[in-house]
């Protein structure tokens, strides 16, 4: 045992001294790596539901729940939002909250970020936005190709809308060729609040040693998410289905992108150690 631990000392200060290695340099910026990073990103979010443990796959099916409670009050909350409109919150809606999800605003918000990061040398606000530009480019495909599966009418499609009009990935397709046709039916998930989601989940992740910002993130991309609801584009569930997808594409590709050096001991019957983790960073 006393030997196992000596090795296991050698070890921890080899990766020691390879970490300081690694990261003489490691601050975040375009680069050949940086792109090349998205396919793995994108490999590793089609993978991830292969390395869920069972708490995950408890916190999966509680929101698949409570996902489903949702839509069962689709029709309610679409009658609901309807009544509570005013000019003052059409206004609102479309001048400050639409272009949250869009991409005018965020798009504009994250080269601002980098911007900042680069003349400033500050290191935060252009991984932000590097992870964040990331995130967006592979969270499109996604989006459309989810649209376009479920292919769901949007609430304003006819008079009496129907929050149960799922048409499917064929009709979807069919769709697809004729743009205004398909926009009617792409209800499901909310590209706006995905987008709005996955942002706010990266900038609160980086900044969650300060506790207003991760409150200011989320509470927009919630508002951007009950616009969309207010303005009759999208039922509560595919707001709540945008929100789940954007959080969820954010945490894994913030994680992957921005993991952190520990060490962890461990101790068992016949053996004393240290857990390492050792993370070369995207685009470093």
């Amino acid at each position: 045992m006393k030997q196992r631990f000596f090795f296991s000392i050698i070890l921890l200060i080899f990766s020691v001294n390879a970490h300081s290695q690694i990261s003489v340099d490691n601050s975040p910026r375009l680069s050949k790596q940086y792109f090349k990073s998205g396919f793995s990103d994108i490999k590793d979010i089609a993978l991830a539901p292969l390395y869920m443990d069972k708490t995950q796959w408890i916190t999966f099916w509680a929101i698949a729940g409570t996902g489903y409670f949702v839509y069962t009050q689709d029709l309610r909350v679409q009658q609901f939002s309807q009544l509570q409109r005013t000019p003052t919150s059409n206004g609102i809606s479309q001048h400050v909250l639409e272009p949250l999800g869009s991409g005018l605003y965020s798009s504009t918000l994250i080269g601002l970020l980098y911007l900042h990061g680069t003349l400033a040398k500050n290191d935060r606000t252009k991984r932000v936005a590097l992870i964040s530009a990331k995130t967006l480019v592979i969270s499109g495909p996604i989006i459309l190709l989810s649209k376009a599966a479920f292919y769901r009418d949007r609430p304003y499609y006819s008079e009496n809308p129907d929050p149960g009009n799922w048409h499917g990935f064929a009709t979807g397709l069919k769709g697809s060729t004729n743009f205004k046709d398909f926009n009617y039916s792409t209800a499901f998930p909310s590209g706006h609040t995905t987008s709005a989601f996955a942002i706010a989940t990266i900038v609160a992740m980086e900044y969650k040693d300060k506790p207003i910002i991760p409150i200011i993130a989320y509470s927009l991309a919630t508002l951007t998410g009950l616009s969309r609801i207010h303005d009759n584009k999208h039922w509560g569930s595919d707001v709540f289905g945008g929100a789940v997808l954007g959080y969820a594409l954010a945490r894994v590709i913030y994680s992957r992108n921005n993991a952190e050096f520990s060490i962890s001991p461990y101790k068992t019957k016949n053996e004393t150690g240290f857990h390492l983790v050792l993370p070369i960073k995207a685009g470093s």
